[in-house]
């Protein structure tokens, strides 16, 4: 028996052979351009997904920032809303004659009649 190597093979040449060489050809054709479109695809999906992300962290931090500023506001509310309170009563006791008497003469050192003032220095 002769070697393999040796041997030496001889191709058909028929109209089935030249079919199926085309047939193949047309398949690796067809499937390199499924390739090419699976990879646009994918490509395509990536880049909107990456845009969708982007927009839903950005979102994010806006509503972040909303909500510190939301806080802030509460607590700044909160304490003119104290201050408001403190200020109706003080209006209150503003329209208190004595009240309005006592405080001018402790404030601009005025005094009822026959009454002296003496300021004492403060240690």
């Amino acid at each position: 028996m002769e070697p393999l190597r040796s041997r030496k093979i001889t191709t058909l040449h028929s109209n089935y052979t030249h079919e199926q060489t085309e047939q193949q050809l047309e398949k690796k054709k067809k499937r390199r351009g499924l390739y090419r479109r699976l990879t646009l695809i994918a490509l395509i999906a990536l880049g909107i997904s990456y845009c969708i992300g982007s927009m839903l962290h950005t979102q994010a931090e806006a509503a972040q920032e909303k909500i510190k500023e939301k806080i802030e506001l509460e607590k700044k509310y909160a304490s003119l809303k104290e201050q408001e309170k403190d200020h109706r009563a003080e209006i209150v006791k503003l329209n208190d004659d004595e009240y309005v008497a006592k405080l001018a003469r402790n404030e601009y050192f005025l005094s009822e009649e026959g009454e002296i003032i003496f300021k004492l220095q403060n240690e």
